[in-house]
């Protein structure tokens, strides 16, 4: 896996070529270039991998083009992954693209998964609904070797570079729905991730976690990401029976 920050654009834009790619039997390239990048490991090589799209200019995969605002997903998934122990894992939708790269082995690719995160990026990426959230609406999960990975409903609120959030809080009633979606899983802990989080996100996930008897055991933080253990209680039965 390459360990070097990635941006969120830059993250992006080579999972979706990569998978688009390769799901439509067009394998894609790879070229070395003289500089070091780290593994999961921690040791080094003295190659720079670049990724280069059918028709299109090279993207850096260990050196992304910078685009603000910097994140540190690398720190915080490396923390997380020795945790999991295939306990499912909830991916805010602003931090899918820095999840899917950071967790994807790049020397054996899992190209069926890359290829399904390419395709559900329309519907974690979207503007308001100009309603509430409602709990019919469809979910996302991918079930792999290591776990279920849930992907959130998207937000409603968009970011714009240059012009920062056109909307400064999510739909209403989305954290209650997607803390329900934790609780129905069953498992007694479930961990959570995103990146790139406005405080009013963060709150609102909160505070519907408190309103489904979970509580966040563990939390850690790093610039505008975050991670949590969060564990269900005795009383997450009566919580779901009453409503």
């Amino acid at each position: 896996m390459l360990w070097r920050s990635v941006t969120t654009g830059a993250a992006l834009l080579a999972l979706m070529t990569f998978a688009a790619q390769a799901s439509a039997g067009n394998p894609p390239k790879f070229a070395p270039a003289a500089a070091q990048s780290a593994s999961a490991s921690g040791s080094t090589s003295t190659k720079d991998y670049w990724y280069i799209p059918k028709g299109s200019t090279c993207v850096n995969l260990t050196h992304p083009a910078p685009f603000p605002p910097l994140e540190r997903s690398r720190e915080l998934i490396s923390s997380l992954l020795p945790r999991r122990a295939n306990d499912p894992v909830y991916v805010i939708p602003s931090g899918v693209p820095t999840w899917a790269f950071y967790t994807t082995d790049w020397r054996h690719p899992d190209l069926a998964r890359l290829a399904w995160y390419a395709r559900i990026e329309p519907q974690r990426n979207a503007p308001s609904r100009g309603h509430a959230v409602m709990e019919s609406e469809p979910t996302l999960e991918w079930h792999g070797p290591s776990g279920i990975e849930m992907v959130g409903r998207f937000t409603g609120m968009r970011f714009i570079m240059g012009r920062g959030w056109l909307t400064y809080t999510p739909d209403p009633n989305w954290g209650n729905v997607e803390a329900k979606r934790l609780a129905a899983t069953g498992s007694p802990v479930v961990w959570v991730y995103g990146s790139h989080l406005p405080q009013t996100l963060v709150d609102r996930f909160r505070e519907g976690l408190a309103s489904n008897g979970a509580e966040i055991a563990t939390e850690e933080a790093k610039a505008s990401g975050v991670v949590w253990q969060v564990r269900f209680g005795s009383n997450r039965q009566e919580l779901q029976t009453a409503r």
